[in-house]
């Protein structure tokens, strides 16, 4: 409930002062969101302008250090396989080779040093004095081989004092192409980290210019929504005080409907409802339709007659106050007043007092076809015409006061005159031509006049300063357009160069991977290389094992043969023997013969005994004769088995000494398969980490260019929403523009 009070139209003070600081701040609040705008994306631009022509140099560099670390190590193990091949093999080809890679190394060490001289010079004093004895002895080998002094080339390349140095020379290379891969890997990250931060920045910054001129475009539209709503609240002012003016003149009331029914259908334009009726009370409790204006879909209910009054609204009437409901009516209206409401369509209502003097004439009541509620200042706008209206229908059967009619009739013309004049002097400005000012007289439309031209001016100064806006926000970002474009046309190069970088970088993980795998085809190849010298050398422990035993045989067999010849010189005595036993038996039987032939016929038998006796003697000779040519033979023979023995053994003992070289030249081979079957396992390796570090590059590159490609994204977004932005206040420049201002002060 808004209590009822009577009031009053007053003339309205000078606007001017309000106007100008109006417009001041529309001014103030259009220049801060254009400036914050204008600032956000110039940092945003810069940025990302700043990071790409930063990471792409950097990036080069890296990569180049990366692939030249890559170079260190493989030149490096060239260098020493080549030393200790030609030192195992004899062959000196492998010093060509030796020679071929040792200006390369120098001259990548070299450009390591001019990439990136903190990281090498970090650890070169350590790293150049074990390189220049490394070099020195690797030299040396070389001469000791040209020399024939293989074996001690050998020994040299493989002595403790070598392999610290190599130790001591690996160290101080890995932790330099460590503290590479450390560089590459922060300069990646801060490059990363960079771009995420212009990224999140433009992602920031575009929300905030989007709102910065939405902003502005609210304001603009408010301020000339609100200017457009007082000129028009003033001619609905000036329309209704005409209105009050033409019901104040009438004396009688059926001269009445007329008047009224034009003031309703002023008020239902000023509250934007769709009925207004003023209720004409016939009895305390009973009223009845008098005048109306409705919405054309709406059915008519004048002449309609509300026999009761509802209490709440009879309560509100004689307290002098606003009764409102909606969107829900109070079931205490009664059903006959519901059933009235749902008549005429009517879904709010808004209901005040009308007192002529002290007494209740009627009461006007506003309906909404939908479901609405009342504002306060709703319910106070119509308390004050509610309260007019009683005042201007104080006059209403007043015969009496002809005169003062007569007087006001002629006020009322004169004012009316004044009006129409004022209103074809303003006519031009509701076509937009805001060089034209009312005339000003003395009297109420003086005032108005006045105030009509406070308001074209500040509605004059509002235009030129939107224009002179539009226009600054298009020559601005006009100048900026082609540096956006090529911002955002830049962002997308970024984008496919990083694309391409990231495909050479897929092709160079490929690659290693590929060194990689035949890197471990090659560890097992020498693994397999030194399993079989492995086998060989146990082979030939074997071999060697078998000919010391064949030796030992030889040497057993020839003991035998001597043994054999000594038996056959011991038979060779006996037959000496015998053969001397064989000459003493003949000679005996010769002297037996002699003696039986001296007994004559006596001795025949004896003779004949000693003849046969003889005669064995002989065969015994003849036998012992042919023992000792089977025995000379025997001896012969035997000691050309000894000689033979003797050769043979020489040739076991040469031959076992044979074996031992070989075994040991076996031995040296298989250190050296052992050595290059752990510099390609070392290889191999380190092929692995080069590929887990090519891979951890190609993810950094793979996150790099989504980042570019969010970035390019969003440069392209930001240039379309420029030009967007442009368009718009190109709009607003063609929107303005319709408003003639003339020259601007």
């Amino acid at each position: 409930m808004v209590s009822f009070r009577p009031l009053f139209l007053r003339p309205a003070p000078s606007s001017r002062p309000q106007r100008k600081v109006a417009g001041s701040r529309l001014a103030l609040a259009i220049s801060f969101p254009l400036g914050i705008s204008s600032l956000l994306f110039a940092v945003s631009a810069g940025s990302v302008a700043r990071t790409y022509f930063e990471f792409k140099p950097a990036i080069s560099r890296q990569f180049t250090l990366q692939n030249l670390s890559d170079q260190v190590i493989y030149l490096d193990e060239v260098l020493t396989m080549s030393a200790r091949m030609a030192a195992a093999s004899g062959d000196l080809s492998w010093e060509e080779r030796y020679n071929i890679h040792v200006p390369q190394l120098d001259e990548v060490l070299a450009e390591i040093q001019q990439l990136d001289p903190a990281s090498y010079e970090a650890y070169a004093a350590k790293t150049t004095a074990a390189n220049i004895k490394l070099v020195e002895w690797e030299v040396q080998a070389f001469d000791l081989i040209r020399a024939g002094e293989q074996e001690r080339a050998f020994n040299l390349l493989h002595s403790p004092e070598y392999e610290e140095q190599k130790r001591i020379y690996a160290e101080g290379i890995n932790q330099t192409l460590e503290a590479i891969r450390s560089n590459i890997q922060a300069s990646v990250q801060l490059y990363e980290q960079e771009l995420l931060q212009a990224l999140i920045f433009s992602g920031i910054s575009f929300p905030i210019l989007l709102l910065s001129w939405g902003i502005i475009l609210i304001l603009v539209r408010n301020f000339v929504r609100e200017r457009n709503a007082t000129y028009e609240r003033q001619v609905s002012d000036t329309r209704l005080a005409q209105r009050f003016a033409d019901i104040a003149r009438i004396r009688q009331e059926q001269e009445l409907i007329d008047p009224l029914t034009d003031l309703l259908g002023e008020m239902r334009q000023r509250f934007g409802a769709e009925r207004v009726a003023f209720y004409r009370l016939t009895a305390p409790e009973e009223a009845q339709v008098i005048a109306e204006s409705h919405d054309s879909r709406l059915p008519d209910t004048l002449g309609t007659l509300l026999r009761r009054i509802p209490a709440p609204i009879q309560q509100a009437l004689h307290g002098g106050q606003v009764y409102a409901f909606g969107p829900v009516p109070r079931p205490d209206l009664g059903a006959d007043y519901l059933q009235r409401l749902a008549t005429a369509q009517l879904k709010a209502e808004m209901i005040a007092p009308v007192v002529r003097g002290d007494e209740l004439y009627g009461f006007l009541a506003i309906g909404r076809a939908q479901s609405q509620s009342w504002s306060d200042e709703e319910q106070k706008t119509l308390a004050e015409l509610a309260n007019r209206l009683g005042q201007a229908l104080g006059n209403l059967g007043a015969l009496e006061q002809k005169a003062v009619a007569a007087q006001e009739r002629e006020r009322s013309e004169a004012l009316q005159r004044e009006l129409l004049q004022l209103i074809s002097e303003v006519t031009e400005a509701s076509r937009g031509d805001l060089t034209v000012r009312a005339q000003l007289t003395a009297g109420q439309v003086g005032i108005m006049a006045d105030f009509f031209n406070v308001i074209i001016e500040s509605l004059r100064d509002i235009v030129i300063q939107v224009q002179q806006a539009a226009g600054q926000v298009n020559q601005s970002i006009g100048r900026d357009e082609a540096a956006i474009r090529e911002l955002a046309e830049a962002a997308l190069r970024q984008a496919t160069q990083i694309e391409e970088t990231l495909r050479s970088v897929e092709q160079m993980t490929l690659s290693i991977e590929e060194v990689a795998d035949k890197a471990q085809q090659a560890a097992t190849v020498a693994e397999s290389a030194a399993a079989t010298a492995i086998n060989s050398s146990l082979t030939m422990d074997r071999t060697v094992q078998n000919i010391l035993q064949l030796r030992e045989t030889v040497a057993e067999t020839a003991k035998k043969v001597k043994r054999l010849g000594e038996s056959s010189q011991q038979i060779s005595k006996v037959v000496s023997l015998i053969n001397q036993i064989a000459l003493k038996t003949n000679l005996l039987a010769v002297n037996a013969s002699i003696e039986a032939a001296r007994a004559g016929e006596e001795g025949r038998g004896f003779a004949v005994v000693a003849e046969e006796v003889g005669a064995l003697a002989a065969q015994s000779a003849e036998a012992t004769r042919e023992i000792e040519r089977i025995v000379e033979g025997i001896q012969r023979e035997t000691g050309e088995v000894v000689q033979a023995m003797e050769t043979s053994t020489g040739q076991v003992v040469e031959g076992t000494r044979l074996v031992e070289a070989a075994k040991q030249s076996l031995g040296q081979i298989v250190e050296v398969s052992r050595q290059v079957n752990q510099l390609f396992q070392a290889i191999a390796r380190s092929t692995d980490a080069q590929a887990d570090a090519s891979q951890t590059v190609r993810q950094l590159m793979q996150q790099i260019a989504n980042i570019a490609a969010q970035t390019a994204a969003a440069s392209q977004q930001v240039a379309n929403s420029l030009q967007a932005t442009v368009a718009v206040a190109r709009q607003l420049q063609t929107s303005v523009s319709t408003f003639k201002v003339g020259e601007a002060v």
